[in-house]
């Protein structure tokens, strides 16, 4: 006995015989109907939009349409499916598909982001201190220098001169400044003029120093916040006293102070040389040795006190303990617990297990708006797909050839990856 399957696309008013040996199958408004016993049921839909589009579908190895589209007159059940696209990593999961419902390839009706099956370029063969500026990179050289790569490829390469090696980079969010400390050095460069201020008595016995738009803060050994707003005035202002912690978000600052016994979260705006409408958000806020504020692109607040990590709304709310790193570079927040990785949606504000590891996370980067987490596990750096409605997609970026595991995770142009191993400075285009 023969059978031959056929999947097809329906438009109004259209009604499509099957012949399927020995029955005669109807599909109409869904509808899967066997004549030879009169018995229906109602079928369901597989549907995958892609970027890039044009990435064909297949059902259980058979190509049965193109993204952007939509596999009809399903019957309710598992299906393997895979999507293929020449130049992109292969994604395949089992979907189940239900009844009257639309089951969708990515984990919403958005596009699934498909990542290019590309190879790591290696920017300089040194382990060195590494950080993106705009569209270039900077990274630190051996000999007391710093080097701004930029260009295809980065093939074009600006070289400068420090008093010391650089150990830490700080970007400024304006792609010009760069805040560039070593041991016995700070300095602002101006990458547009190419000129380097020192700052190295300037900011002598500060820490949580952070660049804006040019301008410079710090907190200074008298629980001072401080601030160089502009090169061209003179010493330092001080914005606020008793400071803990603080946290520039574009114009506007937050900052943890504490008056009168009370630890209290504040709010203001930057104006040229002053904090206005300065506001109490909250008092009696959890802290302890080492306070950092982070805050996500929805403007929800989050603090990271010893290990414990908290939301704040007009009361503070635990997330998590035993928190070991966190950030929100990607615009969401991250964090690590040991040997778990996760992240949190605050309009939900629900947190999600993204993967454990018998080995600790270094680094990561997680972005739910590209649907996949990166992160470096071993001696393995990895993409993995953040759908965990029925399995998730992992995809080996990188394999370091020592006993080493990749950090410094960073995006750059939007859609490659910067990042560091014992094997040098590296990037990979992802899409």
């Amino acid at each position: 006995m023969t059978t031959k399957t056929r999947y097809g696309l329906l438009g109004a008013g259209f009604v499509v015989f099957l012949v399927v040996a020995p029955l005669l199958v109807l599909y109409v408004q869904g509808k899967l109907v066997h004549f030879g016993t009169g018995a229906s049921e109602l079928t369901g839909i597989i549907s995958a939009k892609t970027t890039p589009s044009g990435a064909a579908i297949f059902i259980a190895d058979k190509q049965v349409a193109e993204t952007p589209g939509a596999v009809r007159f399903l019957a309710s059940g598992d299906y393997p499916v895979s999507i293929q696209k020449k130049g992109y990593k292969l994604w395949e999961k089992h979907l189940q598909v239900l009844a009257g419902k639309v089951t969708y390839a990515n984990a919403n009706p958005t596009n699934l982001l498909l990542l290019k099956d590309s190879h790591p370029q290696t920017i300089t063969n040194l382990k060195t201190t590494s950080i993106p500026l705009g569209n270039t990179i900077v990274y630190a050289t051996a000999k007391n220098g710093l080097l701004l790569a930029r260009g295809p490829n980065y093939s074009e390469s600006t070289s400068f001169s420090l008093p010391s090696t650089a150990t830490e980079l700080v970007p400024d969010a304006d792609g010009r400044h760069l805040l560039v400390r070593g041991n016995t050095f700070m300095g602002l460069l101006d990458s547009k003029t190419g000129k380097i201020i020192d700052y190295t008595k300037t900011f002598s016995n500060c820490y949580d120093i952070s660049l804006d738009q040019g301008q410079i803060w710090a907190i200074n050994s008298k629980s001072e916040l401080i601030a160089k707003l502009t090169p061209t005035t003179d010493g330092l202002l001080v914005m606020a006293k008793n400071a803990l912690s603080y946290k520039l978000h574009g114009k506007e600052i937050y900052y943890i102070a504490t008056q009168a016994g009370t630890v209290e979260l504040h709010h203001a705006n930057i104006n040229d040389n002053s904090l206005l409408q300065d506001q109490i958000l909250l008092t009696n806020v959890p802290t302890g040795t080492k306070n950092q504020i982070f805050i996500d692109n929805t403007k929800a607040l989050f603090v990271l006190t010893d290990g414990n990590l908290w939301r704040i709304n007009s009361v503070a709310e635990k997330i998590a303990s035993g928190v070991t790193k966190a950030n929100t570079e990607s615009g969401t927040l991250a964090y690590t617990l040991p040997g778990e990785l996760w992240w949190y949606d605050s309009s939900s504000n629900k947190g999600r297990l993204v993967s454990r590891s018998s080995t600790p996370f270094t680094d990561f980067y997680i972005n739910p708006e590209l649907q996949y987490a990166f992160f470096s596990e071993g001696t393995e750096l990895l993409a993995l797909e953040l759908d965990d409605r029925f399995s998730q997609n992992r995809y080996i970026l990188d394999t370091s050839k020592k006993d080493s595991s990749f950090s410094n995770l960073h995006f750059i142009e939007k859609n490659t990856l910067l990042y560091t191993s014992e094997d040098g400075l590296r990037t990979i285009t992802l899409y």
